[in-house]
């Protein structure tokens, strides 16, 4: 039986839903790790939950930080790096994927914010709108590396340039912790206010 269960952690490793750790929290089916490795760095997980949009699952979402914190702010200016890992729970295109981040920045921030970001939001929404369709189960990361920016991996490959400038990572952690975010529940998830 240890053997069978080693040997669905590494099919469920290679398939991108329980990254590189060995416990694991579940949400909606789908195994979160509690530590992930990203460059030198072991983030842990600080939170995780479900976003759901009208009847539909859309995504699991985990955030993983250098240590745990439960106020977005003070997540938000954390130095180090970062990583928002997604799991489609339906299938989407990458248009649609870019317009639902799109929006979910945009209804947090400022004119002024906008358009000092403007350039680098327009890379990041080509770089989704490239992807075509986006079937269920695909694993996105959105990391914050230090020194390099953000990047995005979809399965495993690198989508796009690492766009610079740790503001415009923070723009995206807005979508789920900002003032105005996609779900009040999921943000206290994230945080670990809630489990």
């Amino acid at each position: 039986m240890a053997r069978r269960w080693a040997l669905l952690s590494v099919v469920a490793g290679a398939l991108g839903m329980l990254p590189c750790g060995v416990q694991a929290k579940v949400v909606s089916g789908i195994n979160v790790s509690e530590t992930v490795t990203l460059g030198d760095a072991t983030l842990v997980l600080n939170g995780a939950g479900m976003r759901a949009v009208a009847m539909f699952r859309a995504y699991v979402v985990g955030l993983y930080l250098p240590s745990k914190g439960q106020d977005a702010k003070s997540v938000m200016s954390m130095s180090g790096p970062k990583r928002l890992h997604l799991v489609l729970m339906r299938d989407l295109n990458g248009s649609d994927l870019g317009k639902g981040f799109e929006r979910g920045v945009m209804d947090n921030l400022t004119p002024a914010e906008a358009t000092s970001l403007s350039s680098r939001l327009t890379m990041f929404d080509l770089s989704l709108k490239g992807l075509g369709e986006v079937p269920k189960g695909t694993v996105i990361l959105l990391d914050y590396l230090p020194g390099q920016g953000t990047r995005v991996q979809v399965n495993g490959r690198t989508v796009g340039q690492d766009i610079p400038g740790e503001d415009f990572y923070r723009s995206l952690m807005l979508i789920w912790l900002g003032d105005h975010p996609v779900g009040s529940f999921l943000k206290q998830e994230l945080l670990g206010t809630q489990s």
